[in-house]
């Protein structure tokens, strides 16, 4: 397969001719993860490739009950499509009003709190860090003005010789 890597985009094919399959829940499936991928990668097209998923999880549910299985999967997806960074909350809004129902709903929220909280803290970490090299250097700019040695100031701030010479 390595040989073929040149001739294929980022994302994965998956080539299968639903004509030829005889069971509907697979073809639904297939078409459900067709779908799927279309929203992974589509750039223009987000919204119609959103309300085609939309569309089939609908039509399943009104002829197949949320089983726990169905539950699973519906929150890898919410999951999947939370984390995409073209999706909005409206995206989250039409998903909870297709599933209609209130478990799923309250996972899916609870999902997105946690997510959000997650995005806080990573943001304070990465802001802590940023915080202190700014300092780092600010300290190092003044120890270097004050004509200290770049070499003692590399000791203490742990900043390279090359960062102190460009500040």
């Amino acid at each position: 397969m390595k040989k073929f890597d040149r001739f294929t985009p980022e994302f994965d094919y998956i080539l299968v001719d639903l004509n030829k399959i005889k069971d509907s829940k697979f073809v639904g499936c297939l078409e459900f993860v067709a779908g799927m991928r279309t929203l992974k990668h589509s750039s223009k097209g987000l919204d119609k490739a959103f309300n085609s998923i939309m569309a089939l999880v609908k039509d399943h549910l009104t002829k197949n009950p949320l089983t726990n299985g169905l539950r699973e999967f519906l929150r890898n997806l919410a999951l999947y499509i939370i984390r995409s960074p073209k999706i909005t909350r409206k995206h989250i809004n039409i998903m909870l009003e297709t599933v209609n129902d209130k478990k799923f709903e309250e996972e899916t929220m609870s999902l997105l709190a946690t997510l959000k909280e997650e995005g806080k803290e990573e943001g304070i970490t990465i802001g802590k860090k940023e915080g202190i090299t700014i300092g780092k250097k600010e300290s190092a700019k003044n120890m270097k003005e004050d004509g200290v040695n770049i070499e003692t100031i590399a000791k203490y701030t742990g900043l390279s010789i090359e960062e102190i010479k460009n500040l």
